[in-house]
Parts: structure tokens; C-alpha cells; sequence
């Protein structure tokens, strides 16, 4: 791994972070966390988020228009190819998955990653983001 990776890592998340303040703040929309959840495995990306107001989980359908909701995912998938590419460039695993929390008022940012491709037959996305939904409620 070269020098700086831990540095270009931890920008590259906090696009996505970004991402999200973005399209919440387009739309006066306000929040007290924010879950990021990304997915790759050279086949395919998977972006999703979620947000909690009032200790009350909110999925993007819940607080943003259609529109919103795909901009957002495009971002997202920017975000994702942006953290592979960072991966390359400074030689640094590469994780398979990211869970991502952001707690707007204090700022405090955490992470989690998963190196293994899980996805086949049995194992889905969705019910991997689903699941961490619910733990997070």
C-alpha cells in the first residue's frame, strides 16, 4: 500500500457522505443520520441509503421524489467507482462492501467493509442492505 492511501480512502467516503447531503439539501430535507451502503464485485455496483430523524428510520423513497432517488444512485456509483479507483492507484485492499454512518449533528463519521463476495443464488443484495436496515433501526 503507498503512501496517502488512508488519506485518499477516507476522502473518497466522505463523497459519498456528500452525495447524500447533497441531494437531501436540494430538497430542504434534514436528518440525524445518514447510512450509506455500497457494493461491488466487478460485476455489479449497488448503492442504497437510509436515514434516521427522530430515532425513526427513513428510506429514500420516504423523503425524496423518484428523480432524487436516481440522482442520488447515479452519485453513488460515481462514489463507489471513485473508491476502487483510489484502491488501485495506492495498491490498498479493496473491500467488497461498505456500510458507511454519518451522524449529521456531531459529525462523527464510522465504517464498516466486507472483503468477500457474498452475492449468489441464496445471498442477495437487497436482503444484505435489508438486514442492515433493521439492525440499525
Amino acid at each position: 500500500m503507498k503512501e496517502g492511501f488512508e488519506d485518499a480512502f477516507m476522502d473518497a467516503q466522505s463523497a459519498a457522505i456528500s452525495s447524500c447531503i447533497k441531494v437531501l439539501n436540494s430538497k430542504n430535507v434534514e436528518v440525524d443520520f445518514i447510512y450509506v451502503y455500497l457494493f461491488q464485485n466487478g460485476c455489479q455496483d449497488f448503492p442504497n441509503a437510509f436515514f434516521k430523524k427522530d430515532n425513526r428510520i427513513l428510506k429514500l423513497n420516504d423523503i425524496l421524489d423518484d428523480d432524487s432517488v436516481y440522482e442520488l444512485l447515479d452519485m453513488l456509483i460515481d462514489d463507489i467507482e471513485n473508491m476502487i479507483r483510489v484502491c488501485h492507484t495506492y495498491e490498498g485492499k479493496c473491500p467488497n462492501e461498505w456500510k458507511l454512518i454519518y451522524e449529521v449533528n456531531t459529525g462523527k463519521f464510522d465504517a464498516e467493509y466486507g472483503y468477500d463476495d457474498f452475492v449468489d443464488e441464496n445471498h442477495s443484495l437487497v436482503t444484505a442492505f435489508k438486514n442492515w436496515r433493521e439492525l440499525c433501526s
